[in-house]
């Protein structure tokens, strides 16, 4: 095992371990306390992991994901697609994504943080909005934006874009929180590339718990 702890790879560790049916941030916790560190629970001996309190079928588990995947490869991927992860520890995950049951212990993003105590409110809607949708939408969104709320979306085609292109048309950051992964190969829809590189220029975020291609 390797005697040198790098923490910027900690994250990649903990995806890995994500990929076990495990939902909730607690048990990777215990892990962690237990072994000292993502990267040791990954490395660790199938007789160590059942110390730590991983049962048969997750010991079995792991060793199929770890033969499928690498942190070496992940990291080369977050490299060359120059997309930034951000695990549950860190003090700029969502803390209300925290409460949840299955929140993703690690998120993968492009863009600009913000701070942790940004005010944001998401506006999501069809993706076959109507005329009368698309006239309402400036009502709803200017006095949010003036007010210095950040508009939380989801990128889809309808009220979701446009409530993204609101925001960039008054200057304003807005986030948008997507389903693929954030790098520009797996944009979608792909009808949305452009709206993806507006929001970056924004000093907008880009975020997703899928890694990159």
């Amino acid at each position: 095992m390797n005697s040198i702890f790098y923490p910027e790879l900690e994250p990649l560790y903990l995806y890995i371990l994500s990929l076990l049916p495990v939902r909730k941030l607690e048990v990777f916790e215990q892990w962690r306390e237990s072994a000292g560190s993502f990267e040791a629970v990954c490395l660790a001996s199938e007789a160590q992991l059942k110390k730590w309190g991983l049962g048969l079928e997750l010991v079995i588990k792991l060793r199929q994901i770890k033969a499928e995947n690498s942190v070496e490869k992940l990291m080369q991927d977050l490299e060359r697609t120059a997309v930034s992860t951000l695990p549950y520890y860190d003090i700029r995950y969502p803390k209300l994504l925290k409460e949840i049951y299955d929140a993703p212990p690690v998120l993968f993003y492009r863009g600009t943080l913000g701070s942790p105590t940004e005010t944001c409110i998401a506006i999501v809607g069809t993706r076959n909005m109507s005329p009368y949708g698309n006239s309402i939408m400036p009502a709803i969104t200017t006095p949010l934006i003036n007010a210095g709320v950040t508009i939380v979306s989801g990128m889809a085609l309808g009220i979701d874009g446009a409530a993204h292109l609101e925001s960039i048309k008054h200057g304003a950051r807005t986030i948008a929180v997507l389903g693929c992964g954030v790098d520009e190969a797996s944009i979608y829809p792909r009808s949305h590339f452009r709206l993806s590189q507006q929001i970056l220029d924004n000093d907008g975020l880009i975020i997703s718990e899928q890694p990159p291609m």
